[in-house]
């Protein structure tokens, strides 16, 4: 399995790198699901992604698919949902599921990032090893927070 990272919303694969456009000791607030149809056509699935606030920096964008991890860092948190894979002419919905436990930082976040790296996610498999297990795990991870089959949308919407 490869990953991804970079400040781009592009699907090709490349070397891991971790969230090192942010120090290692900066505190993780918000975290959100953001959602954006695979294709333009009406019923289309959805992409499932996690945007996390990174207090006082910007936003890490980590998402699966196609069997690596995309991990990209932006400077706002419309930057960060625009990264969201999908139809790009797609309108991208967020769903807010609290802060992140007191404490946690960029440094658990990679160090998380290279366990996944390890195994977890090493292949894709749709209803078991997709993007919304994935977005349900790492949420899981942040804050202990249960992330359903239809996210609550209570978050901002984005136009691309």
């Amino acid at each position: 399995m490869g990953s991804k990272s970079s400040s781009s919303s592009s699907s090709a694969p490349s070397n891991y790198r971790t969230a090192s456009a942010f120090p290692s000791s900066a505190r993780l607030g918000r975290v959100w699901v953001s959602l954006r149809r695979i294709a333009c056509i009406f019923g289309s699935p959805n992409h499932w992604a996690v945007i996390i606030d990174v207090i006082g920096f910007g936003f890490i964008n980590v998402q699966f698919g196609d069997d690596y991890l995309i991990i990209s860092y932006h400077p706002t948190m419309a930057d960060a949902a625009r990264a969201t894979r999908g139809c790009k002419i797609c309108d991208i919905r967020t769903s807010c599921y609290d802060r992140a436990r007191v404490g946690l930082t960029v440094g658990d976040l990679n160090d998380y990032v290279a366990r996944l790296e390890r195994g977890r996610y090493d292949e894709y498999c749709f209803f078991f090893n997709d993007c919304q297990n994935f977005a349900r795990s790492v949420v899981d991870w942040l804050n202990g927070k249960y992330v359903g089959p239809g996210p609550i949308e209570n978050g901002p919407d984005f136009h691309y």
